[in-house]
C-alpha cells in the first residue's frame, strides 16, 4: 500500500499496530500460563518456547518502533546518509529477531503436538517437521547475517554490494515459511476427525486450528507487499503496510497455539461453554466418570504420563 497522507498518520498507524499487537501477545502468554500454570500445575518446554517467541517478538517490536519513529513512513530523499545508516542497521537486528520469533512459535507448537499425539506415525512426522524447522531457522539466520560480505555493506552503502545476496532469497525463504506453516497447521486434522469428543469440543478445536491458517493467509498477504517494496524506487515509502503484516503474523501465530491450552481456564470461567449437552459426568467415550477421582486432570504437556487415547490427552485442550 502506497504512502498516502501527511508524514505523521503514515507513521502513527504502524505504531498504534505495534502496541496493540504486543499487548494481544503478552495477554494471550498470560492466560496460558494462568491455565496451564496455575489452574494444572503444568509446564513444559512448548510454554518455554512460547515466552521464547514473545521476547524475540518483544524486540523486534522494540527496534520497529524506534525505526518508524526516526525515518519509516518518510521518503528515501528526506533522510540524511546518517539516517539511513542507523534506519538499516535498525532493519538488519528486525530482520534477525523476527526470524527467531516465528521459528520459536513454529517449534512451540510442534512440541505441544509431540505431548499430544500418541500415533507412531504422527509423532515421527512432527519430529520430521520440528527438524525441518530447525534446519530452516539455521539457513535463514546464517544467510541473513552474512547477507552481504562484508557484514557492514547492509548499511554502509559506501561499500560495494556485489556480494550480497538477491532480494529474491527472501521470496524463497518466505514461501518455505509459508509451507511450513500449512503443514503445521495441516498435522492435527486427522487426529480431531478421529477423536470421539462432545461436538463442542471438536467445533473448537476446528476452529482454533482454522485460525492457524489466518496465519498463512497474513504471510501470504505480506509476500505481496514485500514484492511492492522490494521493486519500488523508494522502499521506505512502501514499508508501512509490511510492517503492520509483520506485527500481526506474530501476534496471531503466538495467540492462536496459546488459544489451544485454554480450555482449563474457559471450563473454569464459562463452564457450559465446552460441556457436552449430554450429560457432563460422562466420559468423551461415553463410559461413566469417576467424579471422586482425585488425580489431576489431563492436559497437554503432561508427558511424564503418557496416556493411551489421544481423546483423553486432548480434552483439556
Amino acid at each position: 500500500m502506497a504512502s498516502t497522507g501527511d508524514d505523521g498518520d503514515r507513521v502513527r498507524c504502524p505504531l498504534i499496530w505495534a502496541h496493540f499487537t504486543i499487548v494481544l501477545s503478552s495477554v494471550f502468554v498470560g492466560l496460558r500460563f494462568v491455565s496451564r500454570w496455575l489452574m494444572l500445575r503444568v509446564c513444559g518446554w512448548t510454554d518455554g518456547a512460547i515466552v521464547l517467541s514473545l521476547l524475540l517478538s518483544l524486540g523486534y517490536t522494540v527496534v520497529s518502533i524506534i525505526s518508524i519513529r526516526r525515518a519509516y513512513g518518510l521518503h528515501a530523499y528526506d533522510l540524511t546518509p546518517e539516517q539511513l545508516t542507523d534506519l538499516y542497521k535498525a532493519q538488519y537486528v528486525a530482520i534477525l529477531l523476527y526470524g527467531a520469533a516465528v521459528n520459536a512459535t513454529k517449534i512451540s507448537i510442534l512440541l505441544l503436538f509431540l505431548d499430544v499425539f500418541n500415533s507412531t506415525r504422527l509423532r515421527r512426522i512432527t519430529k520430521i517437521v520440528c527438524a525441518a524447522v530447525v534446519v530452516y531457522f539455521l539457513w535463514i539466520t546464517g544467510s541473513n547475517i552474512g547477507f552481504c560480505i562484508p557484514v557492514q555493506a547492509f548499511w554502509d552503502f559506501t561499500l560495494p554490494r556485489d556480494r550480497c545476496f538477491s532480494p529474491v532469497k527472501w521470496f524463497i525463504e518466505m514461501w518455505l515459511h509459508i509451507a511450513l506453516d500449512f503443514v503445521i497447521f495441516l498435522l492435527p486434522i486427522p487426529v480431531i476427525r478421529s477423536m470421539t469428543l462432545p461436538r463442542r469440543q471438536k467445533h473448537w478445536l476446528y476452529f482454533v486450528f482454522a485460525l492457524g491458517f489466518a496465519v498463512c493467509l497474513v504471510a501470504i498477504i505480506r509476500l505481496y507487499y514485500m514484492y511492492r517494496m522490494v521493486t519500488s524506487s523508494d522502499e521506505i515509502a512502501e514499508s508501512n503496510m509490511l510492517f503492520i503484516l509483520c506485527f500481526l503474523e506474530l501476534s496471531l501465530s503466538i495467540a492462536i497455539p496459546c488459544l489451544i491450552t485454554l480450555k482449563p481456564l474457559v471450563d473454569r470461567v464459562f463452564p457450559k461453554l465446552l460441556a457436552s449437552r449430554n450429560n457432563s459426568n460422562l466420559n468423551f467415550d461415553g463410559s461413566p466418570r469417576d467424579i471422586t477421582d482425585s488425580a489431576p486432570p489431563p492436559t497437554i504437556s503432561s508427558a511424564p504420563t503418557r496416556r493411551q487415547t489421544t481423546d483423553v490427552d486432548m480434552q483439556e485442550v
